[in-house]
C-alpha cells in the first residue's frame, strides 16, 4: 500500500456489499516505493486519516534541500547524525544518499531490515537500487565502531530511533550533542513527549538509560519524508472508491475532524476508541 514494504489494505466482500480498509497507505511514488494499488469502488471505507488536516511539501524540494544540509554539515567538518525508522525511512535515506558522494553509514535495527527487504525484491520498486545503496553502506558494529566513525572524516550516519527514543542514536548524541559544526536532520513527525519533540521544542534529549540531559547544539532541521498520504490525496481515494460510508482511524482527533469537515457527500464517522459503528 505505499506506505512500507509488506504492507497492505484489505478488501472485504459479502452479501454484494464492499469494505475497503486502507491500513497505513501513500499514494505517491517514493525513491523505495511505488503508489499504493486500491479498488476501483467500496461501498464502506475505513481510511487512515494521520494527516488528515495538513497537505505534505513537494517531495523533490524536500530531498534537494535536504541534501543540500548534508553537504553543508560535511564542508564545515561536521557529522551528519540521520535518525531513521528501521523499516522503510532508514531505506528510503540511503536511496536518497546514495548518489551524494559521502561515506553512509548505517547504525541500529535498520541493518537487519534492509537485509530482509532485499529477500523479498517483490515488495520494493528497484530491489536493484536498494542493494547498491546498502552495499555502500558501512554498518556498524557497536559502541567501539561508533566511537572510532566521529574520529575520522566527516560522515552521514543513518541510525534508530527515528523519534530519538532510544537506540544508537542516543549514542551519537550523547558524542555530538555540544558539535555546533554536527547536523540532527529529523526525518519525519516527532510525537508528543518522545526525544524527538522534545528537541525541536526545546533544544535538549533525554538518554532514558541513564536519565543524562543533553542540550543539543548541533544544527537541527526536521523534513517533511512521510510515508502516509496527505489530506488531498485521502480525499481523491474517498471520490474515487465512492463510498455510502467512510470511517477515519488512525488519525488524532484535530486530524480525524479536519479531514472529515472536507469529505462532502459521504456519511461519515469518527469513532471513538471502543465504539461499535452498525451500517444499513
Amino acid at each position: 500500500q505505499g506506505h512500507i514494504p509488506g504492507s497492505a489494505g484489505i478488501l472485504l466482500e459479502s452479501e454484494g456489499k464492499k469494505l475497503f480498509y486502507t491500513g497505513d497507505t501513500n499514494a505517491n511514488e517514493t525513491r523505495l516505493l511505488t503508489p499504493a494499488e486500491y479498488p476501483d469502488e467500496a461501498d464502506i471505507l475505513v481510511m487512515e486519516s494521520t494527516y488528515g488536516n495538513r497537505i505534505h511539501p513537494d517531495r523533490s524540494k524536500v530531498e534537494k534541500d535536504f541534501l543540500e544540509e548534508v553537504s553543508a554539515t560535511v564542508e564545515r567538518g561536521g557529522h551528519v547524525l540521520v535518525p531513521a525508522f528501521a523499516i522503510g525511512r532508514a531505506q528510503e535515506m540511503l536511496l536518497i544518499l546514495k548518489d551524494l558522494g559521502y561515506q553512509v553509514y548505517l547504525d541500529g535495527m535498520a541493518k537487519k531490515a534492509s537485509q530482509m527487504m532485499l529477500r523479498h525484491p517483490e515488495f520494493l520498486k528497484d530491489a536493484d537500487n536498494l542493494l547498491e545503496a546498502v552495499n555502500d553502506a558501512i554498518f556498524v558494529e557497536g559502541r567501539r565502531h561508533r566511537r572510532e566513525i566521529l574520529k575520522q572524516e566527516p560522515a552521514v550516519i543513518v541510525t534508530t530511533a527515528g523519534m530519538l527514543a532510544g537506540g544508537p542514536v542516543l549514542d551519537y548524541l550523547g558524542r555530538l550533542h555540544k558539535d555546533a559544526n554536527s547536523s540532527i536532520l529529523l526525518t519525519g513527525y516527532q510525537v508528543d513527549d518522545t526525544n524527538g519533540r522534545l528537541l525541536i521544542d526545546g533544544g535538549y534529549v533525554i538518554d532514558e538509560e541513564t536519565n543524562a540531559r543533553f542540550d543539543v547544539l548541533m544544527e537541527t532541521r526536521q523534513y517533511d519524508f512521510s510515508a502516509h498520504s496527505d489530506q488531498h490525496d485521502l480525499i481523491e481515494l474517498a471520490k474515487k472508491l465512492n463510498p455510502e460510508h467512510v470511517v477515519l482511524v488512525h488519525g488524532d482527533e484535530a486530524s480525524a475532524d479536519a479531514l472529515a469537515g472536507k469529505l462532502s457527500g459521504f456519511k461519515v464517522h469518527v469513532p471513538s476508541v471502543g465504539e461499535k459503528i452498525s451500517f444499513d
